[in-house]
């Protein structure tokens, strides 16, 4: 934009307008048409820019104008140059898609084979991997580094190969394994309408006919132990007799003297009331701790781990453990592993802390406490101030830390100031617009309002008027919207 100064050498050394001192010799600014077009035309291009067609009728047309683009200032749908990307915005901890495999079309090529990968997908081609090549692979992370589980799909013609395996001890793999499916395993196929043992592949042993003829081949007309040799076995004959001394009549153990064990009836009801041992029992078991106490030696029912092997052993496969089963349908196993981290089916179950509101603010915290939806909610702080006072909406750091910042004051003095300071101060010179109202008829008044001295903790808020002082027959004010972070 053209000042005076630039136009004529009339005007003052700052370029401005003077009204000449002819004792001193100095003369007044000539007022130049080329400087009155140049005001015309920015005043045009402003009226034009806000999309707003020029009407000789409307003197209104520039604040009309200021008033729309302000409006589009304000809708962040409608702003230009918008980043695309997290670090655009200043989100520095967020999950980029694509970002090990996760909602991306590929997965980052990795050596699958090391214990301590970033969970997530990876691709491994040709080569000696011990899933296999060309092999898509879920790495799922355990609590400590050492540790890890990984599941592979391997690309091998119509059926598909699935591979699991998970580590033994720290920084070491177990063996590797192939899933059956519905693919690769009928059971249908197998040992269905096999009648012989050459049906099942067997070959080692004897058939029914084989195992006849040997045995024809053996003594069979003997009739007493003489007969096949025997010397050191009791004859039927000898045992009869001896049995026939004892007391044969008696069916109890009252009639043999036995005063020392349970009797049948005796055994059958102590055991009705107890849970069967390898079935299934209908009973409904209750226990109670037999001490008070926080400890583990203070609770009602015990479980240890598998085979008792104590310290020996550190993996899953020898966690204490409680197995459901849903008969037909589906099995689980709920294990405590030996780091004392309940799992359920090999996954860890939710273990954090509620998070703190500050936490949820961005404040601090890791990534295993628990977000409420009250905290959720309150992550947002806000400034109600009412209609006629300053307000504010902070949003959480997690998303941005935007900040949205309006109010009002009294302007019924012409040509006046008010200083206005922010509810919050904002971290960098914020975006804002201002403008006039009043609550009196409408009325020709060639009054503005103005934005002087914006920083980040408040500006000077003026109204005014051009050329004559207006009048309004009720209240002015002076509306003001800031926005930034």
């Amino acid at each position: 934009m053209q000042k005076i100064g630039d136009i004529t050498n009339t005007a003052n050394a700052s370029g401005e307008f003077t009204e000449g001192s002819p004792a001193a010799g100095v003369e007044a600014t000539l007022l130049k048409a080329q400087w009155f077009n140049t005001i015309q035309r920015e005043l045009v291009g402003l009226v034009l820019g806000a999309g707003i067609s020029l009407s000789a009728s409307d003197d209104a047309q520039v604040l009309k104008a200021v008033k729309a683009l302000a409006g589009t200032a304000a809708d962040f749908d409608k702003l230009l140059n918008k980043p695309t990307t997290l670090e655009g915005y200043g989100i520095g901890d967020g999950l980029k898609k694509g970002y090990r495999g996760l909602g991306g079309k590929t997965a980052p090529a990795g050596l699958v084979d090391d214990i301590g990968l970033e969970g997530g997908f990876y691709s491994y081609a040709q080569g000696g991997s011990a899933l296999g090549q060309y092999v898509s692979v879920l790495n799922i992370p355990y609590s400590t580094a050492d540790y890890a589980a990984q599941l592979a799909f391997a690309y091998s013609g119509d059926e598909p190969i699935v591979r699991v395996r998970a580590a033994k001890s720290s920084g070491a793999w177990g063996n590797v394994r192939v899933l059956w499916h519905s693919g690769n395993f009928n059971p249908t196929y197998y040992a269905a309408k096999a009648t012989t043992l050459a049906g099942y592949g067997i070959n080692d042993a004897f058939t029914r006919s084989e195992t006849n003829d040997l045995l024809a081949a053996k003594a069979t007309k003997a009739t007493s132990l003489v007969g096949y040799g025997i010397a050191d076995a009791y004859t039927k004959s000898y045992i009869d007799a001896e049995f026939a001394k004892r007391a044969y009549l008696a069916i109890t153990l009252a009639g043999y003297g036995i005063g020392d064990a349970y009797t049948k009836t005796e055994v059958d009801a102590a055991l009705s009331n107890k849970l069967s041992v390898g079935g299934v029992s209908q009973q409904v078991p209750v226990v109670a701790a037999g001490t008070v106490g926080l400890g583990y030696t203070d609770a009602a029912m015990h479980i240890r781990e598998a085979k008792v092997v104590g310290a020996a052993q550190s993996s899953d496969e020898y966690a204490p453990a409680i197995g459901f089963h849903w008969l037909g349908r589906t099995t689980g196993r709920l294990i405590m592993d030996a780091l004392g981290v309940l799992k359920w089916n090999g996954i860890a179950l939710l273990t954090g802390a509620r998070a703190t509101q500050g936490e949820v603010g961005g404040d601090g915290g890791g990534a295993d406490n628990v977000v409420t939806v009250s905290k959720l909610r309150f992550g947002f702080n806000m400034i109600k101030g009412g209609g006629g006072a300053n307000n504010a909406v902070v949003f959480p750091a997690w998303l941005g830390g935007l900040m949205i910042q309006w109010g009002v004051h009294v302007a019924n003095t012409s040509d006046a100031e008010t200083a206005v300071t922010f509810p919050l101060g904002f971290n960098i010179i914020p975006a804002c617009v201002s403008m006039l109202t009043h609550d009196g008829v409408l009325a020709q008044s060639s009054v503005v309002s103005q934005a002087r001295g914006l920083s980040a903790s408040g500006f000077q808020s003026r109204r005014e008027d051009i050329g004559t002082a207006s009048a309004f027959s009720a209240t002015a004010y002076i509306r003001w919207i800031a926005v930034g972070y």
